[in-house]
């Protein structure tokens, strides 16, 4: 077991002082795990030390990693993070579904087939996919 010294904690204060950091980039630069960073960042926050300056979102859209800021002004201001309406996530589908006009003329074929099946395959440039018409 790695013993955590003071010296990875002062990084850690010069890391947060110099600029806006997240836990990964805390922990790929101080050289700790992600689940010490994460603790670490949540305590100085409980603490009112830190605040979280932003959210960054996932491959999905939704805010999921906060960014964290030293707190100078000694007040707590987290920012909210962005909600997504149930009518703005239903919009987005529609969007991505009317997007690609070749893919919805295709007549025939279809996105998956088993493996032993022969098929003929055509490749959509317009979006990426892959669809497959099954030859019998």
């Amino acid at each position: 077991m790695r013993k955590l010294n003071a010296s990875k904690l002062a990084q850690t204060l010069v890391l947060l002082n110099e600029n806006p950091i997240t836990a990964a980039q805390l922990a790929t630069e101080v050289n700790i795990h992600i689940v010490t960073a994460q603790s670490w960042l949540r305590e100085l926050y409980k603490q009112r030390a830190i605040y979280i300056h932003a959210w960054l979102p996932d491959s999905l859209g939704r805010d999921c990693t906060p960014v964290y800021a030293i707190n100078r002004d000694g007040l707590d201001v987290d920012t909210p993070r962005r909600t997504t309406k149930r009518a703005e996530i239903a919009r987005r589908y529609r969007e991505k579904k009317r997007e690609c006009a070749s893919c919805n003329a295709l007549e025939g074929y279809q996105s998956s087939i088993l493996v032993d099946q022969p098929a003929e395959v055509f490749f959509c440039h317009a979006c990426g996919k892959e669809w497959y018409k099954v030859l019998e």
